[in-house]
């Protein structure tokens, strides 16, 4: 036996022990150290056993254990020394010496110090074997806090010792703490129920797979599925009681309505036997011999049987020996055993069948029947293949895909990298497999990256970093990340677009910017300049024209009585109350009439014009029926229209109504339609439109003349302008009509616009307010 022993004592009684142990047939290193400092020197090394006498020149053995203890607990100390008294010996052993040897006693030196190293190493052994299951458990709690079961553990008097946030949130509550703080027996109805529980888990000592129901902290019923054990301490402390739960509430309450449904279904399949006959599914009965009793119409269909007797009270062989037909008399065999789920088989015609079955209803126990269900889920296996087709699709697309598709680890470890990184950055795909994706981002970039990695969770982030080319240079890239929790990934999901052209043309923008603010400030010093000139210009413009507007609108009276007096006195002569005319008289009259006529029309355009200027206008709102208006507007303007050979027709929903000024709406339309009858050609059309939009009404006048411009359609409803309409078209008219259309129409809240192309026609439209509250306030 090889031992490396340090002695403490003198020279002479470390020669006498090593005698004793060399006798005894050990190879002995050993180092004598018989004063204090030179022990505490020895005490750097590693030794097998520590030989002390009591008590020495500055030590003794009560000190070596002290520092022993401290510096080298796991060296076991033996004790040999004469006669110092049963009292010290016995304080030796509590300050923890394994042994005590007397000095003339040297035979038992030996056996001693192996007793001391065996149980030196078996209390190491202890201790490590302590320090693992004290890992594991401590592992294994972390599994069980994390896990989706519920994990407990109470006295049996009911006092709530541990469970995981998985058991508080199966009974409604926000974490353990909660559960922790009140006493099991409150997780139960009645304190009966638990009383109940004590009475079986004592009687059984495990519980396995008990599914029981359980009140939700909300008054609901939860299932539970419960394992769960007594556990007695050999030390006598009171009973334990530990188990996990699983919520399997769902999984209850689909049961209950499939057994419901399976039962109802099988309930009507027996009491009504047409409704067995018209189920879509193919249905079989099969007896106790496993012959057919009785099937339906699917299934005679599906099975391609010409009558149902022929397979009546035969086996279901005799349908087919291939798929579902073959498969089905085993399963019901597995059905009457108690066995059966659902067989999900494919037809030798390609189709998948699901075979579902059950004990028929009212059948003797010596004589059970069994009913099948056949259901073609070849759609729902199509589905499912079409499910795998697209997973792979989507892959294909990823690994086609222009952008770079990243997968990174907690740690940033790169675990996938689409092909398009080759493209992007120049590194094959196995160069960058299980790199840090830090080693490729830029210096000035690594911090704010490494932290939006860091904070990542489910909603994605945005950023910009630059990234290594492998040709050294460094290539700008818009990351999209996001966490991904899943099976199949369980990591951080990362897609980046390089934009380094983007960047350098965004920086070379930023440049020009800076260039164009700078011409731009003085610019606007000019503008500013400039805009204060033209605002008083306008000021003074504006006051002109106000001067003119006020000036024309006193003038009504003076311009319109003298040309009244002309009409009235040209029709006296034309009706020849003064004498009778001769043909070229009554002719100079006509031209003279329709002269004035044209005047007047003229000075009353130019005089509301100026009045809606000079706000002198007023509209006097009134309850309107559209149908007839419109009528009664077409009825007024047919003549005109009638002499080139125009046809007009008017469109509105019937019933439609509008409040507004009856006399300022009769001025817009016969303005729109004068000038529809001026510029269409002979035998052209017009049209009066009215409907509804929201509170709204647009009107629109529609007709197939020559046509405006589209450079000239803003212009037109400007004063005195004339459009150009073409060679031999007349361009007749004041310029003032469509200007006095479009304030009229703004007067009374609303808006006008044309649509217009040359030689196809205009449509002119406004739109105005259904009801026009307070319009009649407007002066």
């Amino acid at each position: 036996m090889n031992l490396r022993v340090l002695i403490c004592g003198e020279e002479s009684d470390a020669q006498s022990w090593l005698r004793e142990l060399r006798s005894s047939g050990a190879d002995v290193a050993f180092r004598v150290a018989s004063l204090q400092a030179v022990f505490d020197e020895a005490l750097a090394e590693s030794w097998d056993v520590v030989l002390s006498d009591y008590r020495m020149r500055d030590f003794g053995a009560l000190d070596a254990l002290d520092k022993l203890r401290r510096r080298a607990p796991a060296t076991p100390l033996v004790v040999v020394a004469g006669a110092i008294g049963e009292q010290a010996a016995a304080e030796c052993m509590r300050a923890g010496a394994a042994a005590f040897v007397g000095r003339d006693d040297g035979c038992r030196l030996m056996p001693a110090i192996e007793q001391a190293i065996r149980e030196a190493r078996e209390r190491e052994a202890r201790a490590r074997a302590e320090r693992e299951l004290f890992s594991e458990m401590e592992s294994n709690r972390a599994i069980v806090q994390r896990s989706l079961a519920g994990f407990y553990r109470t006295t049996v008097s009911g006092k709530m010792l541990d469970c995981n946030d998985a058991f508080a949130r199966i009974f409604g509550y926000e974490s353990a703490a909660e559960i922790k703080a009140m006493p099991p027996v409150k997780l139960y109805r009645t304190p009966a129920d638990r009383e109940a529980f004590l009475e079986k888990i004592r009687a059984q000592r495990q519980i396995s797979n008990l599914v029981t129901s359980m009140p939700h902290r909300d008054g609901s019923t939860i299932w539970l599925l419960e394992n769960t054990s007594l556990i007695e301490p050999e030390d006598g402390s009171e009973a334990r009681i530990e188990g996990t739960i699983i919520d399997i509430t769902s999984r209850v309450q689909a049961e209950e309505e499939q057994a419901r449904l399976r039962a109802q279904l099988v309930k009507i399949a027996c009491e009504w036997i047409g409704t067995f006959d018209a189920v879509i599914q193919p249905l079989v009965v099969i007896d106790r011999n496993f012959n057919i009793a009785r099937l339906n119409l699917a299934f005679k269909k599906a099975a391609g049987l010409a009558t149902f007797q022929e397979c009546i009270g035969k086996p279901l062989s005799v349908v087919s020996t291939d798929e579902p037909w073959r498969s089905a008399t085993s399963f019901a065999q597995a059905v009457v055993a108690g066995n059966a789920g659902t067989r999900r088989v494919q037809g030798a015609d390609g189709k998948f069948w699901e075979i579902d079955g059950a004990i028929f209803p009212g059948s003797a126990e010596n004589d059970p029947r069994t009913i099948l269900t056949f259901r073609d889920v070849t759609s729902l296996e199509t589905l499912q293949r079409n499910l795998r087709l697209s997973e792979q699709h989507f892959r294909t697309l990823i690994e086609n895909a222009t952008d770079l598709v990243v997968v990174i680890d907690d740690g940033g470890v790169i675990r996938y990298a689409s092909p398009a990184g080759k493209r992007l950055l120049g590194y094959p795909r196995e160069q960058v497999l299980g790199r840090s994706i830090t080693e490729l981002i830029h210096p000035e970039d690594l911090q704010p990256a490494q932290s939006v990695i860091a904070n990542l969770g489910d909603v994605p982030m945005h950023a910009r970093y630059r990234l290594r080319h492998l040709n050294g240079t460094w290539r700008n890239f818009e990351f999209v990340g996001v966490r991904v929790r899943n099976e199949a990934i369980q990591g951080i999901v990362i897609n980046a677009r390089d934009i380094t052209d983007r960047v350098r043309a965004e920086e070379e923008l930023a440049l020009l910017n800076a260039t164009l603010e700078g011409k731009v400030r003085e610019r606007t010093r000019e503008l500013a300049q400039a805009n204060a000139e033209l605002s008083l210009r306008n000021r003074q413009v504006e006051r002109s024209s106000r001067m003119k507007s006020v000036f024309l609108a006193n003038m009504s009276h003076e311009l319109r009585t003298p040309l009244n007096a002309i009409i009235g006195f040209t029709e006296l002569l034309r009706e020849e109350f003064a004498g009778p005319l001769n043909d070229k008289q009554k002719d100079y009259l006509g031209h003279v009439f329709k002269a004035s006529k044209h005047l007047l029309g003229l000075i009353n355009d130019v005089l509301d014009l100026a009045k809606i200027e000079a706000g002198q206008i007023s509209l006097n709102p009134e309850p309107i029926d559209l149908p007839a208006f419109l009528a009664d507007v077409s009825n007024f303007i047919a003549p005109m229209a009638a002499e080139k050979g125009l046809t007009c027709e008017a469109e509105c929903e019937p019933g439609l109504m509008l409040y507004t000024d009856a006399a300022r709406l009769r001025q817009i339309l016969l303005n729109l339609l004068g000038n529809a009858v001026k510029f269409t050609p002979e035998h052209g059309s017009m049209k009066i439109r009215a409907r509804r939009d929201g509170g709204y009404i647009t009107i629109s006048v529609i007709d197939s003349g020559v046509g405006i411009p589209v450079e000239e359609q803003e212009a037109v409803f400007e004063e005195f302008f004339r459009a150009s309409l073409g060679a031999g078209v007349s361009s007749e008219g004041s310029g003032l009509g469509l200007p006095m259309v479009k304030r009229l129409v703004e007067r009374m809240g609303g808006s006008v616009k044309i649509s217009s192309a040359p030689h196809q026609g205009s449509e002119f439209s406004f739109t105005i307010p259904m009801r026009a509250d307070g319009i009649g306030a407007i002066h």
